[in-house]
């Protein structure tokens, strides 16, 4: 039987990391925080997880890491309405307004 990751290609990859990413936009539209993500933001996550056996989970972990830490910080820090999160300089940047 094959494990799972076997059968996610890049392209899948992509789409649940749009997802995920999605997701975190509604959870923070909730709070009154407008999230909005680069285009090219959810292949940059994927070339950056090594899913192997694992499947999409090294996504939700650098998601968590790379983006909702930093965030949570700005947030305390600054209180914008709004957030747009890029890739820059090979990483990943966020902006608030």
């Amino acid at each position: 039987m094959q494990n799972e990751s076997a059968l996610l290609t890049a392209e899948n990859l992509t789409a649940i990391a749009q997802k995920m990413l999605s997701e975190l936009a509604a959870r923070a539209a909730l709070t009154g925080l407008t999230l909005r993500f680069a285009g090219d933001l959810p292949g940059f996550i994927v070339s950056r997880c090594d899913v192997g056996a694992y499947g999409a989970r090294p996504l939700r972990r650098f998601i968590v890491s790379e983006i909702e830490t930093p965030l949570s910080a700005l947030l305390l820090a600054e209180r914008p309405s709004a957030v747009d999160v890029a890739v820059e300089d090979d990483g990943i940047a966020l902006k608030a307004e």
